[in-house]
């Protein structure tokens, strides 16, 4: 029987010694990622949401053992990666691949593009002849909507969505499980975001792939994704279901609800009504609060939300939220998200 959870994370942790600069005293960290847990299940793309510096990246390269982690687990169809050996870890890592956010810098400027999607085949031992490789390389370029023509291009050559469709090409040719999209779409222009997106659903049904999909942008977490962690400040702080509670609007953590509510509005009918932006700022990752992490921003603080950390609780069926007052989030905030995305669903409509 094949079990429907793939990556299951227990109390990940990732601190940055700070070496250089003011906070050079011993003992003071980055805390990246303090003490996150979720399953992300086979098939499904797991969207990661939040502003800037929040710890989604680091994240990323955590549940690929890039990075190696200050505590927790990461287990991989029931293997702990942290646990493994550099040649135990080669072979997981062929059923792994990641996408990065800058194709241009990700991409070796000095190799083809025939080089750079060998490369890995030539690691996993993957093809048995030359003749059999190239075969691999053209399939998986075609594949991405590249042709033979780009194989002794080099990147600088390609355009920004062509050096992303080389950088999806390499992470999914040797046919992985797991892919880790890290922004995937931010650097490119508008016209090709689109493009990049409908490749990136096809090529997850043809070789039912599961996604880790990063992004600040809400409006294409909505397109892809299956369910939405909203991470903020090194923690997740909700889990919802992206097609029931999302697409609906219905949020129970303020700061859930402040990030859909800064998303800009599409109709501009819309703009400048019930505009609610996440106040102040995102306070230090060195030293963060205490207690619940987004209470110095929050205007429904109570001093339960400064003394303790508030648990992960189940709201609703599969919909998890870090708050010590959701009722509050939802009678305060949430009318004017789904006023929000009811304006939005009737823009996709044709409605207004």
């Amino acid at each position: 029987m094949v079990r429907s959870d793939l990556v299951v994370v227990e109390d990940l942790k990732k601190y940055f010694p700070i070496r250089t600069g003011l906070f050079k005293a011993k003992g003071s960290f980055v805390h990246a990622v303090d003490g996150v847990s979720l399953i992300i299940k086979r098939g499904e793309t797991f969207g990661l949401a939040g502003e800037s510096g929040c710890g989604k990246s680091t994240f990323a390269r955590l549940l690929l053992r890039l990075i190696e982690p200050t505590g927790g687990k990461v287990l991989f169809d029931e293997v702990d990666i942290f646990s493994l050996s550099k040649r135990e870890l080669k072979k997981i890592r062929r059923r792994m691949g990641i996408v990065f956010q800058d194709p241009k810098s990700s991409l070796n400027p000095r190799m083809t593009i025939y080089n750079i999607l060998k490369r890995p085949l030539e690691i996993h031992g993957l093809g048995s002849s030359k003749e059999e490789k190239l075969n691999m390389v053209l399939e998986i370029l075609e594949k991405v909507g590249l042709g033979e023509e780009h194989l002794n291009r080099y990147p600088h050559e390609l355009s920004g969505g062509q050096q992303q469709r080389v950088s999806i090409a390499r992470a999914i040719i040797t046919k992985p499980d797991f892919v880790a999209l890290d922004e995937p779409t931010s650097a490119l222009d508008i016209s090709v975001q689109a493009q990049i997106l409908n490749l990136l659903v096809k090529l997850q049904r043809e070789f039912k792939l599961t996604y880790l999909f990063i992004t600040h942008n809400l409006m294409v977490m909505q397109y892809v994704s299956d369910r939405v962690g909203i991470m903020y400040l090194g923690k997740v702080v909700e889990v919802l279901n992206t097609r029931e509670e999302l697409n609906m609007g219905r949020v129970y953590h303020p700061y859930t609800a402040f990030l859909m509510l800064s998303t800009p509005a599409v109709d501009i009918r819309e703009r400048g009504r019930n505009k609610i932006i996440v106040p102040g700022e995102v306070p230090s990752p060195i030293n963060p609060p205490s207690g619940c992490r987004f209470h110095p921003r929050c205007p429904f603080a109570k001093e339960e939300c400064r003394r303790k950390e508030p648990p992960v609780t189940e709201i609703r069926k599969g919909h998890y939220v870090a708050c010590h007052f959701p009722s509050v989030t939802e009678e305060k905030l949430t009318p004017y998200v789904e006023e929000r995305m009811e304006s939005i669903r009737k823009l996709w409509r044709g409605e207004s």
